[in-house]
């Protein structure tokens, strides 16, 4: 407050010295006196506005059930808006008990003018008619008559209690039913899946499932390894459809290194496996047979296949 007070009465005096004065010439008059340029405050580096600063200061007192309290801002809007919606939900409460009110103090006044009411959509008339109607056919009848009525009424509200518990009990069997071979579907398909090497990725699922689906449907009776078979045959025949005009080159950069070591692992596997058929292969071919399958790099492999394509091999 000193140093606000003090900074006042100078500028006032400042301003009484120069008074008359042009500007240029004060200006000038300050330099010659040797006076520095006043220095810029230095730049507030705080995240926080000073507008969200302000809000964050500036309390405001409320009652509360007699006590006195202080909120900032941001909490007396939150308050103010859930009051609002209290007071919307209260008004609806009220408007819904005081309907309901005049509802039950028209059925017992006046019934028939609450029957009459369009909301209601019934005919007052005809109601009446059929009660009568049935009360007189009521009357009419014999004790013998009356006492069969009550026993087939009796015996119709007990044949609809038994539908309704077998409906529930049929529905609920189904339920248990369709669970049962959810799980028994689920283990199979994992099982033939395990069996044919495919992969459990969604697709092939997918497939599986599309399967199953038909043969339950036309009642083909397959089994899980039948369909996994089937979705084999697809993937093959899509493979062979998508690559088979492929050149060596673009198939080789396409299927990638981890797969052609794939290939070439498994097709040494298989000449280790079977090298009768492997050197039959190779006399086919005019050449020696091997004596032992050697292991390439992928490099070689490619290599190997550009001289055969180019056929220097």
């Amino acid at each position: 407050m000193a140093d606000n007070i003090g900074g006042s009465v100078g500028g006032e005096g400042t301003s009484s010295q120069g008074e008359g004065q042009p500007q240029e010439s004060q200006e000038n008059l300050g330099k010659e006196q040797g006076e520095k340029p006043a220095e810029k405050p230095a730049e507030s580096k705080s995240p926080i506005k000073e507008s969200d600063a302000a809000k964050l200061a500036k309390k405001y007192k409320v009652k509360v059930d007699g006590a006195e309290a202080e909120v900032d801002e941001d909490e007396l809007i939150r308050s103010y808006q859930l009051r609002k919606v209290s007071d919307k939900r209260l008004q609806e409460a009220t408007q819904a008990r005081k309907q309901a009110e005049e509802f039950v103090s028209m059925l017992k006044n006046d019934p028939i003018k609450l029957l009459k009411d369009p909301r209601i959509g019934h005919d007052v008339k005809k109601l009446a008619e059929e009660y009568l109607m049935a009360e007189l056919e009521q009357e009419m009848l014999t004790p013998e008559q009356r006492e069969l009525k009550e026993a087939k009424s009796k015996l119709k509200s007990y044949e609809d209690m038994k539908a309704q518990q077998e409906k529930e009990m049929t529905e609920r069997q189904e339920q248990e039913l369709i669970k049962h071979h959810q799980q028994n579907y689920q283990k199979e398909i994992i099982s033939a899946l395990d069996k044919s090497g495919l992969p459990r990725t969604e697709a092939t699922v997918a497939r599986m499932i599309n399967y199953m689906a038909q043969n339950l449907e036309k009642s083909y009776g397959l089994t899980a390894d039948d369909v996994v078979e089937l979705v084999k045959m697809d993937y093959i025949k899509d493979t062979k459809s998508l690559y088979a005009g492929v050149p060596d080159d673009v198939l080789l950069s396409i299927l990638g290194d981890d797969i052609v070591k794939k290939v070439i692992k498994a097709d040494l596997g298989r000449m280790k496996k079977n090298p009768a058929a492997s050197a039959q292969k190779q006399q086919h071919a005019g050449q020696s047979p091997a004596k032992k399958a050697e292991k390439i790099s992928i490099d070689d492999w490619k290599a190997k296949l550009e001289a055969i394509k180019n056929g220097d091999e």
